[in-house]
């Protein structure tokens, strides 16, 4: 029978689905299990590899193949003759030989030792700023296994930040040799640059054990001379660098094969640990039932004594146990194992040839639901002996399993449960700050999985705190009032956002204050009462119009697509009829604004995050700058397309029969009144130019974005689309007709569904003003030229103000909630006199388009999220989500009047 398996190349197999290195392969393979069966095969080149997480394959192979193969010999440069990587011959001999400094007396000695460092540690985490966890917890897991392993006390051993920083580099290089072909080859390699540095890392390394040689045997020589130790001497012969260096001066180990196998030793003994239990700690972060279970465990077995853990106290400690087990379930720090079979091996139906690089990825069995029920809900319960007794005992390998398992599975167990109880007998991890939940947490890996965000973990900056950007003094503040002091009375921007000029000069995004006054009172006529009645018809057209278009995406059978691309483009087309006043299918190159201004967003973006093209200087002569004048030319000829059309419909009409829409109404429509201000000298071409693009844009992309956003929402949430429907029947019954305003003005549920989308899920991310006087905000004094940053995101979340925040409830908008509340709690349109301008002319379009969707489709389901807290967001000018905005629709059933 043959393998499935994923398309495969001539000479490069499936290769081309491993571009990008780590930071997507694992990503990639998640990806192939949910598309191939638990088996599959892909080619890498030359290679074959076969892919299974079906345990009982697991068991045929590991325990009985023990040859790694050529992969693993990528690593010779730092590992080369350690347990790691050397041939079968050595292996058995030095397996056999380091077996025994971790058996149970030499484990029991080393509790004492990580007690201390785990005392050490718990005094220096007496930090309120947030920090990635696992550098601290690596430099202790490292120190103590200097003095555990090496038998040397870890104060007088120099250089251990370069041995670790070694590590980490090598690392790195090694995931660069294995995703390089060609560096790949041992003769490439031996004449490229990442060979010497991996050269200079390993002696580095191999200099740090000789110092733990030297060391030991200074301490060795004068103990003799002293008291004899009252530890039981056979117990300390057999602790690691002891033991091996008996073995060395009786001629059964040569000083090369020490300096082979202990860097190995003090890498595998202490990253693994370390980011162990930096795992343990986002879960702790994430659960805090199951942190004070693990709590209630270690009180019950201390009582209110302050004494250290004892052997006896930590084999008690079963539940943290259970914790830790199902943590390294879900977050394998070992992401993959390896082997290269040595014969024929049969896995049921499937021959598998020798030469074949057997492929165990340790990260997908874990997570395998049919092995697994429910595999990202936390339970470590999974792990009572009574529900251990009903799997596979090759379903559950963290630390590999047969012969060449982990040999230090038992001392990271103890070094785990000890650091861990004693971060908790003192600490509450009160949030993990990057994470909302576990299958949040995303991973890079090769050698080990590392969380992509780190480990940071904090009791929070409080709502308003300070940071330097360069020179730049930036005030963060989600206090109500101040933003009540400050968004009514500063008016002044700042040069933040004058980094947007290239598109977006003299508008009223970026203008300076006199022209922006002056440009602001002309432009809020545009926006009157009468004027946006008059758009009802308009958008109600473009709303149907959208509404027979989503008729192709109905149903499952339908690939589900991104319906944010949708909903812009007729929420623009909207905006050029009704702002512009013409017909927007007389407007050709509209896809070309449309992407013009999305690429705008990413060119705007890299030049904020890059000091050099910050400066205008460096900005002028910039390839990005060229592409962003480029890109403002066609908006500008966008513009003058439209006003050409709008005079020659103006020309027309005039001799045609009078409209019965008012003139008066018509002629304050933005372009009218604009080109009316123009003819009549009070403003210029050159600012219809510069105000034009602005309006579309905001009009268009911030409310596609929003209608997006509910749409999620409805398929999350049934019962709240089902009473935002009812709301329809309700106002038109069983007619087929068009929404009036009336009716716009009666969706109050509606309303209040669209307002905590946006308190959730803000479009606008946050608001910037640079202070052009001292301001007071309670105790604080902020001093002129302060830029204030006001996080709408994180306003509208914080759980004081806004209690369960992730709760998705639009009753939080009924009036007499709304009065409850700190009218500045709230400010998704911002607030004062530079608020959104067309915040009304939004909520119009939002609610007529949302009414329409919604009376003839039902949004079923979702697609890449199953809560409102898997919605994560990239921001910079708008919010937009990750993973976009995937549903799938079902037309309603037709009721038509009789």
């Amino acid at each position: 029978m043959k393998i499935p398996g994923p398309f495969n190349f001539p000479i490069i197999g499936a290769a081309y689905l491993l571009l990008g290195g780590r930071k997507e392969c694992l990503n990639v393979m998640l990806k192939l299990t949910t598309q191939y069966p638990p088996i599959f095969k892909m080619w890498i080149g030359p290679d074959l590899y076969v892919s299974t997480t079906r345990p009982e394959d697991i068991e045929v192979i590991l325990p009985n193949v023990l040859n790694k193969g050529e992969i693993y010999d990528l690593a010779k440069d730092y590992f080369n003759g350690s347990l790691l990587i050397a041939p079968l011959n050595i292996w058995k001999e030095h397996r056999k030989i380091i077996n025994q400094t971790f058996n149970t007396n030499v484990l029991k000695s080393f509790v004492p030792i990580l007690t201390k460092y785990a005392n050490i540690l718990s005094d220096n985490l007496n930090s309120s700023e947030p920090k990635d966890i696992f550098p601290v917890l690596w430099k202790f897991t490292f120190e103590s296994a200097c003095e555990t392993l090496g038998d040397v006390d870890a104060n007088l051993l120099n250089e251990k930040d370069t041995f670790l920083s070694g590590i980490f580099r090598f690392e790195d290089l090694l995931t660069e040799r294995f995703f390089n072909p060609f560096l790949q080859s041992d003769f490439f390699w031996k004449y490229s640059a990442l060979k010497k540095e991996a050269t200079i890392i390993s002696k580095k390394a191999r200099d740090f054990v000789e110092q733990i040689i030297r060391i030991n045997r200074c301490s060795k020589s004068n103990i003799s001379q002293q008291t004899q130790d009252v530890e039981y001497e056979s117990v300390k012969k057999k602790r690691f660098i002891n033991y091996l260096l008996e073995l060395h001066d009786t001629k059964k180990l040569t000083h090369e094969e020490i300096l082979q196998e202990t860097p190995l030793m003090l890498f595998a003994s202490s990253e693994t640990t370390a980011i162990a239990v930096s795992s343990v700690l986002l879960v702790l972060g994430l659960h805090h039932d199951i942190q004070e279970k693990v709590f209630e465990e270690i009180t019950s077995i201390l009582g209110n004594s302050d004494r250290n853990f004892t052997t006896e106290d930590i084999n008690s400690m079963d539940y943290l146990e259970r914790v830790i087990k199902e943590t390294m379930r879900i977050i394998a720090p070992i992401p993959f194992i390896l082997r290269t079979l040595d014969r024929d091996v049969a896995l049921d139906t499937y021959v598998i040839p020798a030469g074949t690089r057997m492929f165990f990825p340790i990260t997908t069995l874990h997570r395998r639901a049919d092995l697994w029920p429910d595999p990202f809900k936390f339970d470590p319960d999974r792990f009572l002996p009574e529900e251990v007794q009903k799997r596979n005992r090759f379903t559950y390998i963290p630390f590999s399993c047969g012969a060449r398992n982990c040999i230090g599975s038992k001392y990271a167990m103890l070094s785990m449960k000890i650091i861990l109880a004693t971060i908790v007998k003192n600490y509450k991890i009160l949030e993990t700050v990057d994470y909302k939940n576990i299958e949040d947490i995303e991973f890079y890996f090769f050698l080990v999985s590392k969380a992509k965000k780190g480990y940071r973990l904090t009791t929070q900056y409080p709502p308003i705190f300070k940071l330097w950007m360069g020179p730049d003094l930036y005030v963060c503040t989600t206090r109500p009032e101040d933003i009540e002091i400050i968004l009514p009375n500063v008016l002044n921007k700042g040069e933040f956002y004058n980094l947007a000029k290239d598109y977006f000069n003299g508008s009223l995004l970026i203008a300076p204050l006199n022209i922006w006054k002056e440009h602001r009172k002309i432009i809020n006529q545009t926006f009157n009462t009468n004027v946006l009645k008059s758009f009802v018809p308009i958008l109600t057209k473009y709303a149907n119009i959208l509404s027979d278009n989503l008729n192709n995406l109905c149903g499952y059978s339908i690939e589900p697509k991104d319906i944010f691309p949708v909903l812009w483009k007729f929420t623009f087309e909207s905006a050029c009829e009704t702002l512009g006043d013409v017909d927007a299918n007389l407007i050709n190159e509209k896809d070309t604004f449309l992407s013009g201004i999305f690429r705008y967003e990413d060119l705007l973006t890299e030049r904020f995050f890059n000091p050099l093209l910050q400066s205008d200087f460096f900005w002028k002569y910039s390839a990005l700058k060229k592409e962003a004048t480029t890109i403002t030319e066609k908006a500008r000829d966008f513009v003058e397309q439209i006003i050409r059309i709008n005079r020659y419909s103006k020309s027309n009409s005039s001799q045609q029969t009078q409209d019965v829409e008012s003139d008066a109404v018509k002629k304050k429509r933005f372009i009218n009144y604009l080109l009316e201000l123009r003819d009549s000298k009070k403003l210029t071409h050159e600012e219809i130019l510069q105000e034009t693009p602005l309006m579309l844009f905001a009009s268009s992309e911030t409310t596609a974005i929003t209608i997006s956003s509910v749409l999620l929402v409805f398929g999350l949430y049934h019962d709240i689309q089902e009473k935002v429907f009812k709301e329809i029947s309700s106002i038109l019954g069983t007619s087929d007709r068009n929404f009036t305003t009336q009716d716009i003005n009666n969706m109050d549920y509606l309303d209040r569904v669209i307002k905590e989308t946006m308190r959730i899920f803000s479009p606008i991310p946050i608001i910037l003003r640079t202070l052009d006087q001292d301001v007071t905000l309670d105790t604080y004094v902020l001093s002129t030229g302060t830029r204030v940053g006001f996080p709408i995101a994180t306003l509208h979340r914080r759980a004081d103000l806004w209690p369960d925040p992730f709760k998705f409830d639009p009753d939080r908008f009924l009036p007499e909630e709304v009065q409850k509340r700190n009218r500045f709690t709230y400010i998704p349109f911002s607030y004062g006199a530079r608020n959104c301008i067309g915040l009304k002319y939004a909520m119009l379009s939002m609610k007529i388009i949302l009414a329409t969707i919604v009376k003839n489709y039902k949004i079923v389901e979702t697609v890449d999220y199953k809560n409102i807290e898997d919605i994560d967001y990239y921001f910079f000018l708008v919010s937009k989500a990750k993973k976009g905005y995937r549903v799938i629709f079902e037309k309603r059933n037709e009721q038509k009047s009789t």
